[in-house]
C-alpha cells in the first residue's frame, strides 16, 4: 500500500533551487531517511509534504493516503503555553486516549465512583494496553510532571513532549524532523527499538548516523537540487554514494572535454541557418550547464589559529553543586590535560549543562574551586545557542567579532568566507545571511 507519492515537486527561493522535480513514493513498512547538507532544503521538503508550504509549478502532485493516520514531528513544536503536559498529551479525538485521560483525572481526584466508571470504559474499549504504553512513553522521555505548563518548558522538553504525543496517537505513517535532538543516549536507544516495529512507516530527517544505521532501510540524499535514492542502511548508502560520485567524476570529465570541443566550434561563429546547426547550438548550452556542475563531495576544512596553551589547563578541586535536594556534583576532582578529548554522558536532567557552566565559571559551585590556566580561552557552544537581534544580519553578527579570522600559518579568512563554509549564502545568490 502506497502511503505517500510525490511527483514533480520543486521549491526555490529567489535563484536558489532547493529541489527540482522530486519524484518518490513511500509504501507501508518503509523506513526512509532524508539526508543532505545543512541549508539544502530537508526541512522545507518536509514542510511541503505537510502542506505548510506549497510546491512550485502547476504539475506538482503530493498525495498522502486518506486511509491512514499521519503524524508530523516538527523541529520546533509549539503548544498552548497555558496548557499542562497532561492536557497536551491527551488533547485528542481518539476515544481510547480520551478514556485513559479521564481515568488519569479520576485517579488524581481520588473519586472512587468516577474511577469505577472509567475502569469499565477502559475495559470496554480494551484500552489497558494503551494506558500502559502511554506511561512507558512518558517515563522513557522523562515527562513526569503532568501539571507543568508547556510555557514553562525548555525547548528540549517541548520536543520530547511533541514526540511523546505523536507516538501515543499510534499513527500509521510518521514524518519526523530530527527526532533524536534533545534525547539522551538511553532515550535514543529506546526510540530506535520503538521505531523498528514492522507496522510503522517512517520518513525522517536526522544527522544521527547510528540511528540511520539501525532504523532505516532506505536513504534519500538531496544534493544540488536533485534526489538520489539508495536502498539499504547507512553503511550501504556510503558505499553506493562513493560509487556514484566516482561515476559522476568520470562523466563530468568526459562532459568537460566535449564542452571544450564544442566551445571551439561555437567560437568560429557558426551560422545557424540549418536545422542541424541550430540543434548543435542548443546542445552546446546543455553541455555547458552540465560541464559547470560542481560535485558535492567537498569537505569544509578551517584550521583556526589557536592561542598558545600553557602547562595548566583546567583543574577542578572537590566541586560540590546541588539544587534543593538534588545533588549534581559531590566532591568532583579532575585535572584536565593538554590534548584530551572528553565526553560527558548522562540522562537528561542529571546536570550535564550545569557541569559545563561550572567548568567555564558561568555559575559558581556550592563548594570546592575551579582553577583555570592563565592562557586558557573557552570556546563554549551552548545548548541554547546565541541570543540575537532578529533584525541583524548573520554577517554583521560575525563582523562584530572580527572582519577577518586568523588561521594557521599566518593566513586569514574573511567573515563572508567563514559563513560560506557553514552553508550560508549571499542574499543575492539565493540564500540569505539574515537570522
Amino acid at each position: 500500500m502506497q502511503y505517500l507519492s510525490l511527483e514533480n515537486v520543486s521549491r526555490s527561493y529567489g535563484d536558489k533551487v532547493l529541489f527540482k522535480n522530486v519524484n518518490l513514493s513511500i509504501s507501508k513498512g518503509d523506513k526512509i531517511a532524508l539526508v543532505a547538507k545543512n541549508g539544502s532544503g530537508k526541512t522545507t521538503l518536509l514542510k511541503v509534504i505537510g502542506g505548510e508550504e506549497g510546491s512550485d509549478g502547476e504539475n506538482a502532485k503530493i498525495i498522502i493516503s486518506k486511509e491512514i493516520k499521519t503524524a508530523i514531528l516538527k523541529q520546533d513544536p509549539t503548544f498552548d503555553p497555558n496548557a499542562t503536559v497532561l492536557e497536551t498529551i491527551f488533547d485528542s479525538d481518539n476515544e481510547a486516549i480520551m478514556a485513559v485521560r479521564d481515568y488519569e483525572k479520576a485517579l488524581n481526584a481520588h473519586d472512587d465512583a468516577l474511577l469505577q466508571k472509567c475502569v469499565t470504559r477502559l475495559e470496554d474499549l480494551k484500552a489497558w494496553d494503551l494506558e500502559a504504553k502511554i506511561h512507558e512513553i512518558l517515563h522513557k522521555l522523562l515527562l513526569s510532571d503532568m501539571e507543568q505548563k508547556t510555557g514553562q518548558m525548555s525547548g528540549g522538553q517541548k520536543k520530547r513532549l511533541a514526540l511523546a504525543k505523536i507516538l501515543i496517537e499510534e499513527p500509521d505513517f510518521l514524518i519526523l524532523d530530527e527526532p533524536t535532538n534533545h534525547l539522551d543516549m538511553e532515550m535514543i536507544e529506546w526510540l530506535e527499538n520503538f521505531l523498528q516495529q514492522p507496522n510503522l512507516t517512517l520518513f525522517m530527517v536526522t544527522h544521527d548516523r547510528y540511528f540511520l544505521e539501525r532504523v532505516c532501510n532506505e536513504i534519500i540524499e538531496l544534493e544540488n537540487g536533485n534526489v538520489y535514492i539508495y536502498r539499504g542502511n547507512y553503511s550501504q548508502y556510503l558505499e553506493k554514494r562513493e560509487a556514484r560520485l566516482q561515476n559522476d567524476a568520470v562523466n563530468l570529465e568526459k562532459t568537460k572535454k566535449l564542452f571544450s570541443k564544442e566551445l571551439e566550434w561555437m567560437r568560429r561563429q557558426p551560422q545557424a541557418r540549418s536545422t542541424k546547426a541550430k540543434s548543435r547550438i542548443d546542445d552546446f548550452y546543455e553541455i555547458k550547464e552540465k560541464a559547470q556542475v560542481r560535485l558535492g563531495n567537498d569537505e569544509m576544512k578551517i584550521n583556526i589559529q589557536a592561542s598558545r596553551l600553557g602547562s595548566k589547563i583546567l583543574e577542578a578541586h572537590q566541586i560540590v553543586k546541588k539544587f534543593g535536594d538534588k545533588k549534581i556534583l559531590d566532591g568532583f576532582t579532575y585535572k584536565f590535560k593538554r590534548g584530551e578529548r572528553i565526553g560527558i554522558v548522562g540522562q537528561n536532567g542529571t546536570g550535564k549543562s550545569t557541569f559545563l557552566k561550572i567548568l567555564t565559571q558561568e555559575i559558581k559551585p556550592d563548594g570546592g574551586k575551579i582553577v583555570v590556566g592563565d592562557t586558557i580561552v573557552f570556546g563554549y557552544y551552548t545548548q541554547d545557542g546565541l541570543v540575537l537581534n532578529e533584525d541583524k544580519m548573520v554577517i554583521d553578527v560575525i563582523r562584530d567579532i572580527a572582519e577577518y579570522i586568523p588561521l594557521d600559518k599566518g593566513q586569514k579568512i574573511s567573515a563572508e568566507s567563514m559563513l560560506r563554509g557553514f552553508c550560508f549564502r549571499d542574499r543575492n545568490k539565493g540564500c540569505m545571511y539574515h537570522s
